[in-house]
């Protein structure tokens, strides 16, 4: 089992059959990819790589937490994420291929950089809408929120136009 900080597999002097890596994702990790969902968080990945001359299957599987924005109230919320995804990597100077679990290699190829599927695996995971559960969003936000039932009332009314009747 070799511990796998710099999320590189490396394929230059590995004889075929199993090995074993782990791989922690932190908010180091998180934190080199600006502007997205992702806040910050720890994961720890567990990757099995088995090893052909021209076939290396990568298996991921991983568990852990993931800070995120609440949809409701914009407040920092955790999130568990976990999973077990697969990566084939085909090493040829001429072959290509749609399908997204495949990557091809060149023949001469000594390493993969894993980051962009490792943080795919992990925002894959993340549910359609994050809210945190009834009565935890923030209360201060949350009183600029209209109930979603008191909305479709006949009888509601926006606080915004009842002001302007009162101008009549």
């Amino acid at each position: 089992m070799g511990q796998n900080d710099d999320r590189t597999v490396r394929f230059s002097g590995i004889k075929p059959g199993a090995y074993t890596y782990e791989m922690l994702l932190d908010d180091t990790f998180f934190d080199g990819f600006e502007n997205e969902e992702i806040k910050g968080g720890k994961v720890h990945f567990d990757v099995k790589m088995e090893r052909s001359e021209r076939v290396t299957m990568l298996t991921f599987v991983f568990d852990g937490e993931v800070r995120t924005e609440c949809d409701r109230c914009l407040g920092e919320m955790t999130v568990r994420v976990s999973g077990e995804e697969q990566l084939n990597v085909r090493f040829s100077d001429s072959e290509v291929t749609d399908d997204e679990q495949v990557v091809i290699l060149p023949e001469d190829a000594r390493e993969l950089e894993l980051t962009p599927w490792l943080y795919e695996f992990v925002a894959v995971r993340l549910p359609l809408q994050h809210s945190h559960p009834e009565g935890e969003c923030d209360p201060e936000m949350v009183k600029y929120l209209v109930d979603e039932e008191q909305m479709h009332a006949e009888d509601y009314m926006d606080p915004r136009w009842e002001a302007l009747k009162e101008l009549k």
